[in-house]
């Protein structure tokens, strides 16, 4: 069990888990298009930028 905030979580899903100071701090869930940039400061994680993509399906 893992505690992001004030959510519980009975066990660990896909994605990237942010674990600092031995506690998992965040949780960066998959999208079906995109991407995450990690930004490290002094061997932390500082920030996270999302980006997601939208794809146009022609008919």
């Amino acid at each position: 069990m893992c505690k992001v905030g004030n959510e519980t979580f009975n066990r660990l899903e896909d994605g990237v888990h942010i674990v600092q100071g031995g506690k998992v701090v965040d949780i960066l869930l998959p999208k079906d298009y995109g991407q995450d940039i990690i930004n490290w400061q002094h061997g932390s994680v500082f920030e996270v930028s999302e980006s997601q993509r939208r794809r146009i399906k022609n008919k």
